[in-house]
């Protein structure tokens, strides 16, 4: 803390411009730049330039040290209240005015919307005197989905369908989509139910679809068949703007043949057991030709 006296401060009064030298010496300007793109959860800090009139400088003796800090901030933004310090010094200028910069410390949880520019009033203030200005930022895209099926894997099929229940919750920090592609089947198997679709989601507040999924069986004898695809996230917003797909995420889905001594057709599997006489006469066959060869 800095203490002048009387006569300092009598001074540094005369170093004050008077009105010819400077339009105005009240003047109390702030004015917030952008603070770019924050991540996911992640900080930053919002640039805040002052213009301080030096008749407000000369008023916040002795201290000279004023503040920035936020009003009506959401519950997701935390801004951290900074000072600045005046050099009184500074009045010297012709201007009658002293210009500083501030960089204030901003934070965001994981409720923070994502990619649309938000806002936040900030507040200078130095002795009496204050300004206002808005502070821009933007929150990164976090892409947060998962898919889970009501059943484990490898499904046991008896008859020619199996039914089972897909949930797809969409947990990202702005409207999105999840896409499903690259769907392949083995062993002539119809796989149906899963579909791409956009999910209304607010920041904090996931959405979900449930699917009814069928697995049909192949025709004919089949033991196993394993049905693949690939799921995708990404931004949609209302506007139409779309960000870029997120990395790829498989998913493999494996069903046997639970009935298998019909093969699934009615016909003897291939893991059927041979008939008990047959073996037994093979097992006697083998035998006599033993007996032959030691003779």
């Amino acid at each position: 803390m800095k203490t002048l006296a009387p006569l300092a401060l009598l001074a540094l009064a005369l170093l004050v411009p008077t009105p010819a030298q400077a339009q105005d010496v009240q003047a109390f300007a702030a004015s917030a730049g952008y603070a770019g793109e924050l991540p996911y959860k992640g900080s930053g800090t919002i640039p805040v330039d002052l213009t301080i009139g030096c008749a407000h400088v000369l008023q916040s003796a002795p201290d000279f040290t004023g503040t920035v800090g936020a009003t009506g901030a959401p519950g997701w933004l935390t801004v951290t209240e900074t000072p600045f310090e005046i050099e009184p010094s500074a009045c010297a200028s012709p201007s009658g005015q002293v210009a500083t910069s501030v960089a204030v410390p901003i934070a965001v949880t994981q409720d923070a919307p994502g990619v649309v520019e938000q806002t936040v009033n900030l507040t200078a203030t130095l002795g009496d005197a204050s300004a206002a200005a808005t502070g821009r930022f933007t929150v990164a895209y976090y892409s947060n989905y998962t898919l889970v099926a009501d059943t484990t894997f490898p499904a046991n099929v008896t008859g020619e369908t199996f039914t089972f229940k897909v949930t797809a919750t969409q947990a990202s920090n702005a409207r999105s989509m999840i896409m499903v592609e690259e769907l392949s089947t083995t062993a002539g198997a119809v796989f149906s139910g899963i579909s791409s679709g956009v999910y209304e989601v607010e920041a904090g507040k996931p959405a979900s679809k449930t699917f009814d999924v069928t697995f049909k069986a192949p025709a004919g004898k089949w033991t196993n068949s394993t049905v693949s695809f690939k799921t995708f996230g990404h931004y949609l917003l209302l506007d139409g703007s779309a960000s870029d797909y997120e990395p790829a995420v498989p998913y493999t889905y494996t069903f046997v043949n639970g009935a298998a001594d019909t093969g699934g057709d009615g016909k003897k599997g291939k893991d059927s057991p041979a008939p008990v006489g047959a073996l037994t006469a093979l097992g006697l066959l083998g035998l006599a030709a033993a007996v032959r060869r030691k003779a």
